[in-house]
């Protein structure tokens, strides 16, 4: 069995993959997501989207495939950067699901099936991320020794991990005051 076959089939059962580069975008190194043909894809674009079947086939003329998280599927996605300190591997037990290397092999991808009780959140300087949509994650199929190679249900954790997320400040406006109008009733 290859590595790929180890992505739970209900998502390669799903039509939400494309294909991605690392490619340099000023001082850093960016996944761009493409099409098998090449094209550039969008993770909010389901006419960029391809099966499992079709990523794979591509597979060779890119860097990997990855899954797109969208409004019209019940998976969650957790995203942990090294260093992966005592919190986030405590995290990643708490949650309790699939759990594949990132292709560094150096990070973890957990996806759970749960929905995001506001928008997805990235805390850069904790090197950690959070979607349930509008987004992708790349994957490799390399599960985590000991973690479950199924998703699970986990929207009560999902919900508590979220919480620890900064939320943004929220934009706030001055009222304006209303232009007086210069009209009789009758013309109005």
């Amino acid at each position: 069995m290859n590595r790929w076959q180890n992505i739970p089939a209900e998502l390669r059962n799903l039509d939400q993959w494309l294909m991605w580069r690392a490619e340099q975008r000023g001082d850093r190194v960016t996944k761009v997501p493409y099409t098998p043909t090449g094209l550039h894809a969008k993770s909010t674009d389901p006419a960029t989207w391809c099966s499992f079947a079709a990523a794979l086939a591509a597979v060779d003329g890119f860097d990997g495939i990855g899954f797109v998280f969208s409004e019209h599927d019940p998976y969650t996605g957790c995203d942990f950067d090294a260093p992966l300190d005592a919190g986030k591997l405590a995290t990643v037990q708490t949650l309790a699901s699939y759990t594949e290397r990132s292709p560094s092999g150096n990070g973890l991808h957990v996806i759970v099936r749960a929905a995001l009780p506001g928008p997805g959140r990235n805390d850069q300087k904790a090197g950690r991320e959070i979607y349930d949509r509008g987004r992708y994650f790349t994957m490799t199929g390399d599960i985590l020794d000991g973690a479950p190679a199924t998703i699970e249900a986990r929207q009560a954790e999902i919900d508590a991990y979220y919480a620890t997320f900064k939320q943004p400040e929220p934009v706030t406006t001055r009222p304006t005051a209303a232009a007086p109008v210069d009209l009789d009733d009758q013309t109005l």
